[in-house]
């Protein structure tokens, strides 16, 4: 399913801007809208790094590696 959560950890915030954020996964640097995070998401400043959770169709369409399924919280 396109929605399903896809939870990716150790992920840092490396900008962000009124349109969305970039951040580090893995080795991509990726920007992700401020609309396409979804709950559980737990990285929101610059600089921090932790939990970023985003829908299967984002994941798919950039290509990353390394995530797992997320339950609902």
């Amino acid at each position: 399913m396109p929605e399903t959560p896809i939870a990716f950890d150790g992920v840092e915030m490396l900008a962000t801007g009124g349109l969305g954020h970039t951040f580090r996964i893995g080795d991509k640097e990726v920007f992700v809208g401020s609309a396409v995070p979804l709950q559980g998401t737990a990285v929101f400043i610059v600089g921090q790094v932790g939990r970023l959770v985003l829908p299967r169709w984002f994941v798919e369409k950039h290509g990353l590696d390394g995530g797992a399924p997320s339950p609902p919280a």
